[in-house]
């Protein structure tokens, strides 16, 4: 009886010591984690500081001084002047997706356009026209690019805007992004030139429907310089004084295109290279 007693007390010892063992280390663990994380969490918030910080700390800037001010007038003056020596010409191609903008610039460039994929980013292609380097920037036109076309604003001279000219459900849609881009302060002196694309597909809008649904002319008016058919030119009525060409063209048949960038060439080297 004693023996079995004993035997018993040293079992219930034993389990008792195994929990509290196990309890311990447990609570061990639980620390060691509870360490882990608020070091792991101090050490993301470095990383990674919230965005209020980040927004804070960008409005608390200090001006540029008046040197620095200086050396960025001089950096852009000789970028003007290699530019004007080397005859170089910025263009943006921008507009809705479909709208044929690839298309445009492989044709003006003699490439094969058999196949043709969408830009989910955007191209660089050089041609020269008119003793002009055309240096061409093809950009994607899906809905979800559009906001990074702002990236490429930069030092454009031409702008050019591809139409769908059989896609009246979206002609709103066009004007709207257009009118966005035009308030833009990096392309206030650009030239604006609307390429009507798809003429060759019947049921295709004439320039001068493209031009009053963008806005560039009014309904029924004559507030144009020039009217032939394929193409309509006038200046904006804004402070800007823009000049702007809308040119029937199809990027199939490459009718149009040749004439759409000529404009480019002898408005933007009126207004830069007249004294060279």
């Amino acid at each position: 009886m004693n023996l079995q007693k004993s035997e018993t007390s040293r079992v219930l010892s034993s389990r008792l010591l195994e929990v509290l063992c196990a309890f311990f280390l447990t609570r061990s663990f639980l620390c060691w984690c509870s360490g882990v994380f608020v070091d792991f969490s101090k050490t993301m918030m470095c990383a990674f500081p919230r965005k209020r910080n980040v927004r804070a700390s960008r409005s608390r800037k200090t001006p540029l001084s008046a040197r620095e001010k200086n050396s960025r007038r001089f950096l852009t003056s000789v970028f003007a002047q290699v530019k004007r020596k080397e005859r170089e010409i910025r263009v943006l191609v921008v507009g809705l997706d479909n709208a044929g903008k690839t298309t445009v610039v492989k044709k003006i460039n003699g490439e094969d356009i058999s196949k043709i994929s969408p830009t989910l980013g955007f191209n660089i292609s050089s041609l020269h026209l008119n003793a002009y380097r055309l240096n061409v920037w093809d950009v994607g036109g899906q809905k979800t690019l559009r906001t990074f076309w702002r990236n490429y604003f930069e030092k454009t001279d031409a702008l050019v805007w591809v139409v769908d000219s059989t896609d009246v459900a979206r002609l709103q849609d066009c004007k709207n992004e257009l009118d966005a881009i035009l308030k833009e302060e990096k392309l206030v002196d650009a030239s604006l030139l609307v390429l009507a694309n798809k003429q060759d597909v019947e049921g295709a809008m004439s320039g001068r429907e493209i031009a009053e649904a963008l806005g560039l002319v009014s309904s029924g008016s004559s507030n144009s310089n020039s009217d032939d058919g394929n193409i309509l030119s006038g200046t904006t009525s804004n402070s800007s004084k823009r000049r702007w060409r809308v040119q029937k063209c199809s990027a199939t048949t490459g009718d149009g295109i040749l004439d759409g960038f000529g404009f480019i060439t002898e408005d933007v080297g009126n207004r830069m290279f007249t004294l060279d």
